[in-house]
């Protein structure tokens, strides 16, 4: 499953994370991958990126089954 780039963001933080001595602030490192990814930044791809990470990415409560892939899943009956 890593290597399908189906969700770059997580595996570029989790990849930085391996090289930081201390925390990550993930508020400059959201700007940095936007620099990266996109060239330059803008509020357009800030507002994006806070909305994703305020909901998607927040690391709440997830529903079950909710983030399993299609591809890995368990068959059930709900």
């Amino acid at each position: 499953m890593e290597a399908i780039e189906q969700n770059p963001v997580l595996y570029e933080l989790m990849t930085a994370n391996i090289w930081e001595d201390k925390a990550i602030n993930l508020d400059e490192w959201l700007k940095q991958y936007q620099l990266n990814r996109y060239g330059h930044v803008n509020k357009y791809t800030e507002q994006a990126w806070n909305t994703l990470r305020k909901t998607v990415y927040s690391g709440g409560s997830i529903i079950r089954d909710g983030s399993e892939s299609i591809i890995t899943g368990r068959p059930t009956l709900d």
